[in-house]
């Protein structure tokens, strides 16, 4: 990992960060630090988490965890509409628990969840370009102690980087002096080696005496940049989808709470009854009313992640959504930013050193 890089993140082997700076001139955040800001309580990334009792009414615990599951059908694949919400389960009596046997007392408690990360008017980033935006500290609506968040970096490296290659796509086709969130572009590499090989060729042909020598360097000119725009062309439709179905890493967090709660539903809340121990004397009737474990198999756990009544267990969800989101940019990003880097050289390049001098000495400048 490089130094700077918050783990499970991580910048090695980012073709696409490379791709982004020689093409469009933007350096994008190194991409093991686009979730430094994004930390919740408790080390806890992409979310903060509260876990409390539930309702002192055991009667109606059970309705209420079907009510607080609501929003597995609000929030759909991508589309991330509810930022706010609750895992229900029951745990033991003196809360945390792994599995317990049938007979065992039971309580209901809520992880209270909210996640973290919207555009610059808060607006819930469900697909699509997020342009990132901060949310101070010291809000009513957080924990006390939470420190605020700032998405921007993440939007950039995700969002920000395709952009740019819109700059190039659309006139006058260049990145000189775009701004996006911040992020200056400079001279692109690969345009000023086509530019080079301009002035260079016809420097060429001035000196030659053949008819043909100027037609022949306009015709490779045309040549590089038809090949250089379709490499643009294809890494920008690639990163299009990926944009819109798979940047968010709220979508990645989203899909591992679903598979949490199918797990806590199976194995947890239906497992359990509600029970009403009646009693009486001299006309008079008390009930000791609780929930205990009526089936086999019944666990306060979430998977192979931990206890649910640990925090640590929803840290371990948190980095497990970003090792997700980070594999499928490299497999798509990644893959697609190297294809473009070969096809690019190979058409804007009058020899094996010009792959050398574009590769390593832009390298050094991402990595000084």
């Amino acid at each position: 990992m490089a130094d700077g890089d918050i783990a499970p993140a991580s910048s090695d082997n980012d073709h696409w960060r490379v791709a982004i700076y020689l093409f469009t001139g933007i350096m994008p955040p190194a991409r093991g630090t686009v979730f430094k800001d994004l930390y919740g309580n408790d080390g806890i990334p992409l979310m903060t988490v509260e876990i409390n009792d539930s309702s002192p009414v055991p009667s109606i615990a059970k309705l209420e965890a079907i009510n607080d599951l609501s929003w597995r059908t609000q929030n759909s694949g991508w589309r991330i509409e509810k930022t706010d919400f609750t895992v229900p389960f029951y745990s033991g009596v003196n809360r945390a628990v792994g599995a317990l046997p049938v007979g065992s007392e039971v309580k209901m408690r809520k992880a209270r969840i909210t996640l973290l990360g919207t555009d610059t008017v808060h607006d819930v980033p469900a697909g699509g370009v997020d342009m990132g935006g901060r949310f101070g500290a010291g809000s009513r609506l957080m924990q006390e102690g939470f420190k605020g968040w700032d998405s921007r970096p993440l939007a950039n490296y995700s969002y920000g980087s395709g952009l740019a290659l819109e700059q190039l796509l659309n006139p006058p086709c260049d990145t000189h002096g775009w701004d996006n969130n911040g992020a200056n572009a400079a001279r692109a590499a690969f345009l000023e080696r086509i530019n080079q090989l301009g002035i260079e060729d016809r420097n060429y042909a001035d000196i030659l005496p053949f008819a043909t020598s100027q037609p022949q360097a306009d015709n490779y000119l045309r040549t590089a940049k038809r090949k250089f725009l379709k490499a643009v062309m294809n890494l920008h439709a690639t990163w299009s989808i990926w944009a819109h179905y798979r940047g968010n890493p709220l979508r990645w967090l989203h899909d591992i709470l679903l598979d949490v709660t199918d797990d806590v539903w199976n194995n947890n809340i239906t497992k359990v009854r509600h029970k009403c121990d009646s009693r009486s004397g001299r006309g008079s009737y008390s009930g000791d009313d609780h929930h205990e474990v009526k089936h086999d198999g019944f666990r306060a756990s979430a998977g192979n992640y931990g206890n649910l009544d640990d925090l640590a267990t929803w840290k371990a969800i948190g980095e497990e959504a970003i090792r997700r989101w980070q594999k499928c940019a490299q497999d798509n990003l990644g893959e697609a930013a190297k294809q473009a880097l070969i096809d690019a050289i190979m058409h804007s390049s009058t020899s094996p050193r010009d792959l050398h001098v574009l590769t390593t000495k832009n390298s050094q400048l991402l990595w000084p």
